[in-house]
C-alpha cells in the first residue's frame, strides 16, 4: 500500500482501483505502462506463471487427443507445429483481460503515487492511451479483413474470366473438329487436329480406363499468372449414338484439374458434329457480374 501518511477514505480506494486497465492490457503497451508504473517485476513475473500454467495445461490436453508417439516424423512435425500455434494464441486474450483486471492494483501497490488524485490522473492518461492503441489496432485490423476481401474478391473474379475465356476458346477451336469427324473420332485425331488451331499451343490425349480425355495449353492473355497460357483438361463423354436431345454424348472443361474455381463449361454433340452449349455454359459464358477489369 502506499504512504500511511496519505489519509485516503477506503470506499473512494476501491472505486479507483474498479475498472479495466487497457494500457497494461494492451500487448507490448503493457510492458512500457508496468516500466513506468515502477511495477514491472510483479507485471512479468504474474505474466511468466499464467503463461507456465496455460502452456502446460494446454500440452496436457494437445498431447491427450494427438499421442506424440502415434506416428512417424512427419506427424512429430506436425504436431509440434500445431501445438506451438496454439500456444501462441492461447495466451493472448488471458493476458489480455488478466492484465486489464489487475493493472490498476499494481499501479496503486508501487507507492508511485504521492496522492490518489495523482493516482486517478495517470489512471485516466494511460486508459486513454490504451484505448488510442486498441482503437487503432481495430482500424488495422479491419483494413486488413476488407483488403484481404477484396483480394480473395477480385482474385475469384479474374479466375472466373480465366474460365470463360477457356470456354469461349474451347467452342471456337472445336466445334470445326467435331463437324469434320462427328461423333466417330479417334481422340488422337481430335488432339493432333486441336493442335494445329492457332490459339492452341500444345495438345495430346491422355486417355485411359475408357475415358476419352484431351488436354491442351492454350493462349489466354488474362491467365498472366502462367504467362499468358492456360491448361485445358478436355473430358468428352460419349455414347455409340450421340444425341443432344438425349444427352448421352458431350464435351466438358475439368476445372477440378487446373483451375481454383468452379464453373460450368459443357456441350453436346450430335453425329453432324454440331456442338450446343449447355444453359449453364451459355449463362456462364455471357456473365458480365464480373468485377474484374483487365489492365
Amino acid at each position: 500500500m502506499p504512504e500511511e501518511k496519505l489519509d485516503i477514505n477506503d470506499k473512494e480506494l476501491k472505486r479507483a482501483l474498479r475498472g479495466f486497465n487497457f494500457a497494461a492490457a494492451y500487448p507490448y503497451l503493457g510492458i512500457l505502462w508496468a516500466v513506468f508504473n515502477k511495477c514491472f517485476k510483479k507485471f512479468a513475473l504474474h505474466n511468466i506463471v499464467i503463461l507456465v500454467i496455460i502452456w502446460i495445461i494446454t500440452l496436457l490436453v494437445y498431447n491427450s487427443f494427438f499421442k506424440f508417439t502415434d506416428g512417424g516424423p512427419k506427424f512429430v512435425f506436425g504436431w509440434i507445429i500445431g501445438l506451438l500455434f496454439w500456444e501462441s494464441l492461447a495466451p493472448i486474450p488471458i493476458l489480455y483481460i488478466y492484465n486489464g483486471i489487475m493493472g490498476n492494483r499494481w499501479a496503486w501497490n508501487s507507492k508511485n503515487f504521492n496522492t490518489l488524485q495523482d493516482f486517478k490522473k495517470s489512471k485516466m492518461i494511460w486508459n486513454l492511451i490504451g484505448v488510442c492503441f486498441l482503437f487503432m489496432t481495430a482500424l488495422e485490423i479491419s483494413h486488413a479483413i476488407i483488403n484481404a476481401h477484396n483480394y480473395f474478391r477480385d482474385y475469384t473474379n479474374l479466375q472466373l474470366n480465366i474460365a470463360r475465356e477457356k470456354c469461349r476458346i474451347s467452342k471456337e477451336t472445336l466445334t470445326p473438329i467435331f463437324n469434320k469427324f462427328g461423333s466417330r473420332f479417334d481422340p488422337q485425331d481430335i488432339a493432333f487436329e486441336w493442335e494445329k488451331d492457332s490459339k492452341v499451343i500444345r495438345a495430346w490425349d491422355r486417355s485411359e480406363h475408357g475415358k476419352i480425355i484431351i488436354d491442351a495449353d492454350v493462349y489466354n492473355e488474362l491467365d498472366t499468372k502462367h504467362r499468358g497460357q492456360s491448361r485445358i483438361d478436355l473430358r468428352i463423354v460419349k455414347s455409340p449414338y450421340c444425341e443432344i436431345s438425349g444427352g448421352n454424348c458431350y464435351f466438358y472443361l475439368n476445372h477440378e484439374l487446373t483451375d481454383d474455381v468452379d464453373y460450368t463449361c459443357r456441350f453436346y454433340f450430335d453425329n453432324s458434329g454440331r456442338v450446343v452449349p449447355s444453359k449453364g455454359t451459355l449463362k456462364f459464358m455471357s456473365d458480365t457480374n464480373s468485377t474484374y477489369k483487365k489492365k
